[in-house]
């Protein structure tokens, strides 16, 4: 049998002109059935068996919308260093120290979120990174997502050393006597995700887990977002969020379509809009530039 909640005593706002923000709202089944007054709505549906929430003068607001989002990339943030929080090149090292102690032997150090301007410029070097790490490799994200800082195992586990030319659309930075500086650049930085271990489809799925719990922890019901970069297949990408809905993780999904994907999507007979309720294909993702903050993009 559905249960029918009531929530009153609340600022509760309706997105209707004609009457903004009501005192009270009624559910059923997980979905409002009634909008109205506190004296009202309890009056028609406060009978013994249904749940009453005194919300005690809280807003309620209609679920939002985050219109630009990468779902997978906040799964994998969730289980790596987050370097948004580090306000030093100090502080940056000794989280890598203290996740090298604590990894696996050979685990990749991965760490998102960093950004030269929070670290005043105090951005920590190839040497540095080497001396902290213990050995693993470190791939770390800056925040604009189209540059990355590396230390020398990650260069031999991807194969770079220092007569490495740059890769059409990318570039390895470089010091002023043109030895590598730990600095990656756009394509440049395929060669280390493929020395990466591929997660399998269970971590993958335990990654987008994550992910909408916390999306709808926030208050979000429904995102744009692109994941086939992490998928790297659309058939696992539509599998794994059909399974997610049937687990009850109701987070209604717009996904973009990155466009390398294009013919995968052709092979399994889908197209933009196709979809349900829960999840959509949406756009094309195509990217025609670099980012001003990670020192790649055009100047016009």
């Amino acid at each position: 049998m559905e249960q029918t909640v009531i929530f009153y005593n609340g600022q509760i706002a309706t997105l209707d002109p004609a009457c903004p923000y009501a005192e009270a709202i009624v559910s059923k089944g997980g979905r409002i059935v009634a909008v109205g007054t506190k004296e009202e709505l309890l009056l028609d549906f406060g009978r013994a068996g249904h749940q009453k929430v005194d919300l005690m003068g809280g807003y309620v607001y209609p679920g939002l919308t985050d219109s630009h989002i990468h779902l997978s990339g906040v799964g994998q943030k969730m289980r790596m260093l987050d370097l948004s929080l580090c306000q030093t090149g100090e502080e940056m090292l000794k989280e890598i120290q203290k996740r090298a102690r604590e990894a696996k032997d050979g685990e990749w150090i991965l760490g998102l979120g960093l950004d030269e301007n929070r670290l005043q410029g105090d951005v920590p070097s190839l040497k540095e990174l080497d001396e902290v790490s213990k050995g693993h490799p470190v791939f770390l994200t800056r925040v604009c997502f189209h540059a990355h800082l590396v230390n020398t195992a990650a260069y031999r586990l991807a194969g770079i050393g220092e007569d490495q030319s740059d890769p059409e659309d990318g570039a390895f930075g470089r010091d002023e006597s043109g030895k590598l500086n730990g600095w990656v650049y756009e394509n440049a930085s395929n060669a280390f995700y493929a020395a990466m271990p591929k997660p399998d489809l269970r971590e993958k799925k335990d990654t987008i887990r994550q992910a909408v719990k916390a999306a709808l922890a926030s208050g979000l019901t429904a995102v744009h977002t692109e994941d086939l970069r992490f998928f790297e297949s659309v058939e696992e990408m539509v599998a794994v969020w059909r399974d997610l809905v049937e687990e009850g993780l109701f987070l209604r999904t717009h996904q973009l379509i990155y466009h390398p994907y294009l013919r995968q999507l052709d092979e399994i007979g889908l197209k933009a809009g196709d979809g349900d309720e829960w999840f959509r294909i949406g756009a094309m993702k195509i990217f025609a530039d670099g980012s001003i903050g990670g020192r790649n993009g055009a100047s016009v």
